[in-house]
């Protein structure tokens, strides 16, 4: 199953062996960080067991990638795949395949439009996207006035997942828009003074738009369906594309695994035509004069002809390392004081944080500038265990006050988005996007004067009580293993300056042994071209036995 390559059985040691909290918080650290620099990699490799038994679980590079110029392939090649994994994440099928309807090029959905013009948000949104390719010419998109209180934007996406451009109600938009996007190096003439010019970093990318509930619902519709993106005076252009593929036939949903003993080099044959087509801005010396010893050519792609047979043994077994690294910067527990909720400041904006960069597009591909939304993550509880709904575990939290937002705008918190992502599958292509959201805009939410109480469980409260009947507001878990997503839609001013902390989540229940876990089948890599047999596979650990409890 692909989903069994998504990530490998140890990829969240970091936070299931340390014996203490403040270990789990210093080895995750520790571990997301390596991945900064050449260097960095290098030292984790040599030194991996002793960093802590989280990271001790690391599994042995081939003997011949621990030191001289084979543990410099191998530092350079990790390096490499979390720097250009976005691009990856992107074009592979399977991603942003939900929306049910288009016009004028976008695809409105995610949620879904109802006869009559009503509109069924989505916890609270409305999704619309675009894909887009500039090799026509520029682009030029147009949305009309706005006038009404409801909360909207656009995000304008490279194709490695970076933001490098917004417009909506809080960015001055609501007079309408009209946004002429050029590609890479242009140096034309604008058209017509009323455009607003901006540079696309790549040729390919993605628009996406949220427009929330508040304010004038029924205005939302007629004015989405009413945002228009088209090529810019070129007649013979073609239609811009209805997926991110941009026809990359060698596409494949399992690209981005930590492995794929089917072909172990899929990963760098995609990502070297997406960097042939697009460049890679964002990628500075030394990593960027260091690519064509890994066959990777601006002009050409990935060219295998031209990498020595050490480092194709290295190609083939970093995309492990660099999954193992990615995912502890996705699961970065905050500190103790915090409750270990986590708020990464640079979400959307990234620059040259490969890792960083790497993590949000495996795990959250459509981030936003934290204007207009911030996003708090809890990996365990206040005792520094990872979430479960198994067994009927169950969570309280108190909010003593709602999370501050701005007028005509609502808060959330949802629990595993994507199905079974700690279980390493990512949801199916065509699924729905996940777990059931609570949403402070609900009928049924409730508060006690001022305080909003939750209870966190896989067990639905009887189907005759009430928010208020109860005392608390009901979020839905999955019936194993889980992360939580506090999501506040335009936030006010202390999300912004990162002084507001999410109340700890408390375990309040939890039910009798845990079920026996079917271990899972770990594939056996492809044989090393130089000779050398790559280092087998990591088998199951202590958390792949945890993380597939059903």
């Amino acid at each position: 199953m692909v989903g069994a390559a998504y990530l490998s059985p140890d990829a969240f040691d970091t936070i299931y062996l340390p014996a203490t909290p403040e270990d789990k918080v210093t080895q995750t650290w520790t571990l997301s960080e390596a991945g900064s620099s050449i260097d960095g990699i290098k030292n984790l490799l040599v030194n991996k067991n002793h960093l802590g038994n989280g990271i001790a679980t690391l599994t042995n590079p081939p003997a011949n990638l621990t030191s001289g110029p084979g543990l410099q392939y191998l530092a350079t090649a990790v390096q490499a795949y979390l720097a250009l994994y976005g691009g990856v994440s992107l074009v592979v099928p399977g991603i942003f395949y939900f929306w049910p309807s288009n016009t004028n090029s976008f695809y409105h959905g995610a949620t879904t439009y109802v006869p009559g013009g009503a509109v069924d948000f989505n916890g609270g949104a409305v999704y619309s996207k675009a894909f887009t390719t500039l090799k026509y010419g520029p682009l030029l998109l147009t949305t009309p006035p706005f006038e009404y209180d409801n909360i909207w934007t656009i995000n304008f996406y490279d194709v490695y997942g970076q933001v490098y451009h917004t417009v909506g109600k809080q960015h001055g938009s609501n007079g309408g828009a009209k946004v002429y996007i050029v590609p890479p190096g242009w140096e034309g003439e604008l058209p017509n003074e009323e455009f607003e010019l901006v540079r696309s970093p790549t040729i390919e990318g993605i628009l996406l738009g949220r427009t929330l509930v508040g304010g004038n619902n029924s205005a939302v519709r007629p004015f989405d369906l009413a945002w228009t993106l088209e090529v810019y005076d070129n007649p013979d252009a073609e239609s811009l594309p209805e997926a991110i593929r941009f026809a990359y036939p060698e596409a494949s949903i399992s690209a981005g695994d930590w492995q794929t003993p089917q072909d172990p080099l899929s990963f760098w044959k995609l990502v070297g035509e997406v960097y042939r087509r697009n460049g890679a801005w964002h990628i500075q010396d030394p990593l960027k004069r260091l690519l064509p010893t890994l066959g990777l050519w601006e002009e050409y792609g990935f060219v295998q002809a031209s990498v020595s047979p050490l480092a194709l043994d290295a190609l083939k077994i970093a995309p492990y390392y660099a999954n193992r690294i990615l995912t502890a910067k996705w699961i970065n527990l905050g500190p103790k004081e915090r409750g270990y909720w986590q708020n990464p400041w640079n979400l959307g904006s990234y620059g040259v944080d490969y890792v960083n960069l790497a993590a949000q597009q495996k795990f959250w591909n459509i981030p936003n500038k934290q204007v207009d939304a911030v996003y708090y993550w809890g990996f365990v509880d206040s005792d520094a265990v990872p979430y479960t709904g198994a067994n009927g575990t169950e969570y309280d939290i108190e909010f003593p006050f709602a999370p501050p937002v701005n007028n005509y705008s609502f808060w959330s918190i949802v629990a595993n988005r994507h199905p079974n992502v700690l279980l390493g599958a990512p949801p199916p292509p065509g699924s729905p996007p996940g777990q059931a959201a609570w949403s402070s805009i609900y009928k049924d939410a409730y508060s006690n004067n001022g305080t909003w109480r939750f209870r966190l469980s896989a067990t639905p409260p009887p189907a005759n009580s009430t928010a208020a009947s109860r005392g608390w507001n009901w979020v839905s878990t999955p019936p194993d293993t889980f992360y939580l997503t506090l999501r506040l839609y335009s936030p006010g001013a202390a999300p912004l300056a990162d002084t507001y902390i999410p109340p700890p989540v408390v375990r309040v229940k939890r039910g009798g042994a845990s079920p026996t876990p079917t271990p899972t089948p770990t594939p056996t890599p492809a044989p090393s071209p130089s000779g050398t047999s790559p280092a087998p596979a990591p088998g199951p650990s202590p958390t792949v036995r945890r993380l597939r409890q059903r």
